[in-house]
């Protein structure tokens, strides 16, 4: 992680406004989509209490015209965040390639000609080609995540109840850290890893069909063709694996989403019940925190697909 980490900030510095603005911009996103929620629990709830009051004076076209106003918005900051970052993710994929290339031309000459093959060819490529997840699938998604959600614990604190929002946010957190799936940082990502045994597997039953004829002579063939199904076997128990944390974080994050919508309930009805704030202010508290679960889904596959990317393994651009 500190290698990618690293490699991030090299590659940040080389669009920084770009990604700065890509960023201000997912965070909006997920604001806008927080308020949403929030505008449309309150209005609703303050649509019902005005009727049951009988009150006919009741401005029905400010909370409508912010609800489309949010959503409108939303659609073409997300429209914007996807242009900026993409573009600015390109643009320094391109300069650090160049910077590579010329990395590689200082190398003394025995180091040069180890990277002439195809193989070292592809290696490097591929490399730079994975370090495009790193600023759209970690990064980026990980620093608008923990912006949005300190908004959104503002919003509530602010809005409904102090305790409401601490209460909400630390249930978050936990659920959140049970969602990851165990994964140990220490240890390769459950994605990544049957992503690895995969190729292997493709790779050895290729080189099997490939090379049949002369296994056979030489009276290898069978011994083969038991490593290929041996890593075809480890490759499902791989695939089973990630299936299996799958199901447990969303069994975790449908129990936390559950959780927090009692409290937010219970802690915002106590308080509108003693006349601290209304019903319409403690129904934002409610509604505003179903758009939580999303952005601790993306977390957590983060976390648990290590990001798409990996750190390189060339070191000369380092």
């Amino acid at each position: 992680m500190i290698a990618l980490f690293r490699l991030a900030r090299r590659l940040s510095e080389a669009e920084r406004q770009a990604f700065l603005r890509g960023l201000a911009l997912m965070v909006t996103v997920l604001v806008m989509g927080v308020a949403l929620l929030g505008l449309s629990g309150w209005f609703v709830t303050a649509a019902a209490a005005a009727g049951i009051a009988g009150v006919i004076g009741f401005d029905f076209f400010r909370p409508s015209a912010g609800v489309r106003f949010l959503a409108l918005g939303r659609a073409m900051a997300r429209y914007g965040e996807r242009l900026l970052t993409h573009d600015a993710t390109l643009r320094a994929l391109a300069g650090m390639r160049s910077a590579v290339y010329a990395g590689i031309t200082r190398l003394p000459h025995e180091v040069q000609s180890r990277l002439r093959g195809a193989e070292a060819l592809n290696r490097i490529t591929s490399d730079i080609d994975a370090l495009d997840g790193l600023m759209l699938r970690l990064v980026l998604p990980l620093s608008a995540a923990v912006a949005g959600l300190a908004a959104g614990t503002l919003a509530i604190w602010f809005l409904v109840t102090p305790a409401a929002a601490l209460a909400v946010a630390l249930i978050y957190a936990l659920g959140g850290n049970a969602g990851s799936g165990g994964h140990r940082p220490h240890r390769p990502a459950p994605g990544r890893r049957r992503r690895g045994r995969a190729a292997g597997a493709a790779r050895r039953g290729a080189d099997l069909m490939r090379n049949r004829a002369d296994l056979a002579v030489a009276g290898a063939l069978d011994r083969l063709t038991g490593v290929a199904l041996d890593a075809v076997t480890a490759e499902e128990t791989a695939r089973n694996r990630l299936d299996d944390i799958e199901r447990q974080s969303s069994s975790a994050l449908a129990l936390t989403v559950g959780t927090a919508a009692a409290a937010a309930l219970y802690l915002g009805g106590s308080a509108a019940e003693a006349g601290l704030i209304s019903p319409a202010r403690a129904a934002i508290g409610f509604s505003s925190r179903w758009r939580w679960p999303k952005v601790w889904a993306r977390c957590a596959g983060v976390w648990r697909n290590g990001a798409g990317c990996r750190a390189p393994r060339c070191g000369f651009w380092r």
